[in-house]
């Protein structure tokens, strides 16, 4: 495991066509699960396509999950690299679950290499969030509402720049609604930039 810092924000030889990344909300018992399991089969599909590199945020839940999906399939596809994209040191300090701090530094131990996205906390999940979708023509997230989070951050901002995301939880209705909003946006902006 290397640490990356963060004043030279390079993934090594990381290609967004073949580069995915994952985003994920806290979820109920029901979506966890569904998630789960559809993880090693979506990551499959990806590989399929000719993805290789694969970006976490390193939150709790969702993104270990598909974490540890892309190590177990390293296993019969040796080239496969992930990568984690930390908001900032210590950004686990308020977690509840010492189990799931645990994961992350087992997950960290084992992966390609790591940065954070920022030395502080304040105010710098934006950039988090546009690290994290910066480099991947392809996205994974688990988001079952249109709350506030880094995660539907990162899809919006996702979505906004052309990356194909796929929501793995029953909230189809809510992707959409972030693609629609995310062309309104894109709309606006490339009619401010016309009569600039």
């Amino acid at each position: 495991m290397e640490q990356l810092a963060l004043r030279r924000f390079l993934l090594p030889n990381c290609e967004p066509s073949k580069t995915c990344f994952f985003a994920g909300q806290k979820l109920t018992a029901h979506n966890t699960e569904r998630a789960r399991t559809q993880l090693p089969h979506e990551i499959a599909q990806l590989i399929a396509k000719g993805v290789d590199t694969f970006i976490s945020g390193g939150s709790a839940g969702f993104e270990l999950d598909a974490a540890e999906a892309v190590l177990t399939l390293q296993k019969s596809h040796p080239s496969l690299r992930l990568f984690f994209v930390l908001p900032y040191p210590d950004h686990t300090q308020r977690w509840k679950d010492p189990n799931e701090v645990k994961r992350l530094r087992n997950l960290l131990s084992r992966t390609d290499a790591y940065m954070n996205a920022s030395e502080k906390p304040a105010g710098r999940r934006s950039y988090h969030t546009i690290c994290l979708a910066y480099y991947a023509a392809y996205g994974l997230c688990a988001l079952q509402n249109e709350r506030q989070s880094a995660a539907a951050q990162t899809v919006y901002y996702a979505v906004r720049n052309g990356t194909i995301v796929k929501n793995l939880v029953e909230n189809s209705m809510l992707l959409e609604s972030f693609i629609e909003r995310a062309k309104a946006f894109r709309y606006v902006t490339n009619n401010r930039q016309k009569r600039l």
